[in-house]
């Protein structure tokens, strides 16, 4: 098959006017001009998609799907420790009532929007069958909380087993393991996981000082975080002091990870990021909901880090809509336009280390792919139009794998 465009955007390459991409099986073979492409391959379906176009799919690399039944219940913000126990609360008391609805249409916002993969932190594995059947490609970290280090070995045991029991999944999705935050997860639990994902190769995601209360506490200085270890009888846990949150997953041996929020860090933090390859995610309005403040995005991308892009969870937000976190991400920072689709797209990919499977258009890689409608396809430069235009409705079509998911062309069965 050979999609054809008027303008092509593979993100790690310059845009091509009048530009094709080959499709075979889950694959691209080639991408160029169209009239270079159909001469090479002449025996292949051209479906052509007019003035619209081409990119690959976005990738919202930090989201909980399972909390997607909490839209709304948990009211306006407040101090972030009382908030995250109201969730927690509310959370037990609402158990899986009205979650299967909540999480179908989490996922058809997130496929007909344009977003092909997805970073997940599951507590549950709730959503893990209906994203199975979705076709959408994600990287699922199983979720693990344990602050008293006399308990990890029993939290790391039960972790495994968790593992143990996915069994078989779509090769589309991949799993990894995310300790929660330094705060809810103790030194001994944390160097546990670093241990095993690295002798298993498998990725790992952590909440990294997402409000000031994180890094009081790793100091040793009275927090919100005190009444939290209370409320949920925690206050025994030994504690552990570093110069940092970050400081003190670099001393429990957790080398290369996703890391997101990152809006406390220092520069010494994000030095010592860019050296050891670790992502940041980027969760602008989830970040001004609670009122925990902005990611120095600017001095990361000054240094280099890997900076991606998350809606973080439908309790923190108001959809999962990753041109809209795109928006807001370009106003409140100094970025240009470009910087925020390639945080969506390759620098999402890289993040959840699929960068050689997704994240650009390029041949050998997979054809996970997005058209869209609008003036973007007319621009020289067409970042700052597709980011300021791109609504959900403009995205007419979603392939992963090379299979179509989604397309307002046709009707399609979405099979979840």
């Amino acid at each position: 098959m050979i999609i054809r465009a008027k303008k092509i955007l593979p993100i790690t390459a310059p845009p091509i006017d009048n530009g094709a991409v080959v499709v075979q099986g889950r694959m691209i073979a080639a991408i160029g001009r169209e009239s270079a492409v159909i001469r090479k391959y002449p025996k292949e379906t051209v479906v052509d998609l007019g003035d619209r176009l081409v990119m690959p799919g976005l990738v919202n690399s930090h989201t909980h799907l399972e909390l997607s039944h909490l839209k709304g219940k948990i009211g306006e913000r407040r101090e972030f420790f009382d908030w995250i126990i109201e969730l927690v609360e509310t959370r037990r008391r609402l158990g899986s009532k009205g979650l299967r609805q909540a999480l179908r249409a989490s996922l058809m916002e997130v496929l007909t929007s344009g977003t092909t993969c997805i970073g997940d932190i599951s507590a549950t594995e709730a959503a893990i069958p209906m994203l199975s059947k979705s076709g959408l490609r994600a990287t699922v970290f199983l979720e693990a909380l344990g602050p008293d280090e006399r308990k990890a070995e029993h939290v790391f045991k039960a972790l495994k087993a968790r593992l143990a029991k996915l069994g078989a999944l779509p090769d589309r999705v991949s799993v990894g393991v995310s300790p929660h935050s330094t705060y809810s997860v103790s030194p001994l639990l944390i160097r546990m996981i670093a241990e095993y994902t690295s002798d298993n190769g498998l990725p790992v995601a952590v909440h990294l000082s997402e409000s000031k209360h994180e890094n009081l506490y790793i100091n040793g200085k009275a927090s919100g975080i005190d009444g939290y270890m209370k409320h949920f009888g925690w206050e025994g846990a030994t504690r552990k002091k570093a110069r940092s949150p970050l400081g003190l997953l670099s001393q429990a041996g957790l080398g290369n990870f996703a890391a997101a929020h990152c809006v406390h860090v220092s520069k010494q933090d994000i030095n010592y990021m860019k050296s050891k390859g670790i992502s940041s995610i980027f969760c602008p309005r989830s970040n001004y909901f609670l009122g925990v403040g902005k990611a120095p995005v600017e001095d990361m991308a000054q240094a280099g880090v890997n900076i991606a892009i998350g809606t973080d969870s439908l309790a923190s937000n108001i959809n999962l809509n990753l041109w809209d976190e795109m928006r807001f991400a370009y106003l409140v920072s100094r970025l240009p336009a470009r910087n925020i689709v390639e945080m969506a797209t390759i620098n999402g990919a890289r993040a959840l280390g699929l960068e050689g499977i997704t994240g650009s258009l390029a041949p050998g890689k997979e054809a996970d792919i997005i058209a869209v409608h609008g003036t973007a396809a007319k621009s020289n430069d067409p970042y700052y139009p597709l980011l300021m235009d791109t609504k959900r409705e403009d995205v007419s079509a979603v392939i992963v794998q090379g299979r179509p998911l989604h397309s307002t062309d046709g009707y399609i069965d979405y099979g979840f």
